[in-house]
């Protein structure tokens, strides 16, 4: 008997040597988010709706950021193309990934309110040194990639609204190493929810474009694949593909297990941490069917002759706007001929062309017009380059 428990004994004394992962005194403290702070004394019920509310905008963080950061450039691109192919046709690719979001993110966030450990230390701890050095190389490279696409899609809108792109990508350096090295969780917290807040800025996009809300219904629960034969087909999987690749990513686990332990977040609050991530589901799932929804109605689809000059009048200006509303029911040629930003630029003079286009009327006979300056763009009247 004494032999057995000393055996026990000194397994479970060479367990606890082995175990590395422990909670510092760093992660014990006040919960001080970006809209309250709950006190490490505090052990009250929260009975009252007020004190309920003022808890949760305590926690809510976590779950909305990591939700809401996966809405980047790549998103909106991938989003933008489904949407200008394929109309509304794939909105209920969202719906399916709702299920896959809430169980891989609330996996994430159990663990880290429990274990107070990192999502990468419990993979070494568990599965040995190979795969957790592997699940951090390999997150290093996806993120490293990532971040050139997110600096790509910075350069590529502060263009749009005239600023150089070195200038953009600087100053949004700056912005990024601030946030994240001032030292301050509530800073970066603050910071990161500000920048979260311009996902609603597609609410009025979507409004601006305003596609029929019959066909918006469909698409979210008709299940349908567009596409003919073997090459459509094919296409349009990898668009899927795509779109659940960028909704759904490696690095959303490793993020919001860490960020629950930097907050501080106990297994006492996981309720409120649910619906904080409730939330980034909920607001990325809506940002994500405002933006499919908005480029559908600009730029696929009969309406999209009327919507589209309004869609790329808030995105590319005033003058281009013009130029693309008057191409669209014209022909592919002249909408070709005048798709750069800063409009008609085979004209060499792109300011005055197209004052000219704007000034005829919008019938058949600006149509002529743009199909003839398409074929023979030399050709253009003199008014449009004086």
């Amino acid at each position: 008997m004494t032999t057995t428990s000393s055996v026990l004994t000194g397994a479970s004394t060479r367990r606890t040597a082995e175990r590395t992962a422990v909670l510092d005194k760093a992660n014990v403290g006040d919960i001080r988010g970006a809209l309250g702070t709950i006190s490490v004394d505090d052990t009250g019920r929260r009975s009252s709706l007020s004190a309920r509310l003022k808890t949760l905008l305590a926690i809510v963080g976590p779950g909305l950021i990591v939700m809401v950061g996966d809405n980047d450039a790549g998103a909106f691109s991938t989003y933008g193309q489904a949407g200008q192919v394929y109309g509304t046709k794939l909105l209920w690719t969202f719906l399916l990934l709702i299920p896959v979001i809430y169980v891989n993110q609330e996996m994430v966030l159990r663990l880290g309110a429990v274990t107070s450990v990192g999502f990468a230390k419990l993979i070494l701890e568990r599965f040995g040194r190979f795969w957790g050095a592997f699940s951090v190389i390999a997150l290093f490279v996806v993120n490293a990639l990532t971040i050139i696409t997110e600096f790509i899609g910075i350069a590529l809108a502060a263009s749009y609204l005239g600023v150089p792109r070195i200038v953009s990508v600087i100053l949004a350096s700056v912005v990024i190493v601030l946030a994240a090295g001032t030292g301050s969780l509530r800073r970066f917290e603050r910071v990161a929810l500000f920048f979260c807040a311009g996902t609603f800025l597609l609410i009025p996009l979507y409004v601006l474009a305003h596609p029929p809300a019959g066909q918006m219904a469909a698409g979210f629960v008709l299940p349908t694949v567009p596409g003919g034969g073997s090459s459509g087909l094919s296409t349009v999987m990898l668009l899927i593909i795509a779109i659940v690749g960028t909704t759904v990513a490696p690095w959303q686990l490793f993020f919001q297990q860490s960020y629950v332990i930097d907050k501080r977040i106990t297994p006492r609050f996981m309720r409120y941490e649910k619906t904080d991530l409730w939330i980034g589901i909920v607001t990325v799932i809506v940002g994500g069917g405002a933006l499919m929804g908005a480029t559908a109605a600009a730029f696929a689809g009969p309406r999209s002759r009327r919507v589209r000059g309004v869609a790329v009048h808030r995105v590319r200006g005033r003058r281009h706007a013009r130029a693309e509303a008057l191409a669209a029911p014209g022909s592919a040629a002249g909408e070709g001929l005048l798709r750069d930003v800063r409009g008609a630029d085979r004209f060499g003079r792109g300011d005055r062309a197209c004052a000219w286009l704007a000034a005829r009327p919008a019938d058949g006979g600006c149509a002529g017009a743009l199909r003839r300056a398409a074929a023979q763009p030399d050709r253009l009247p003199a008014a449009a380059l004086q």
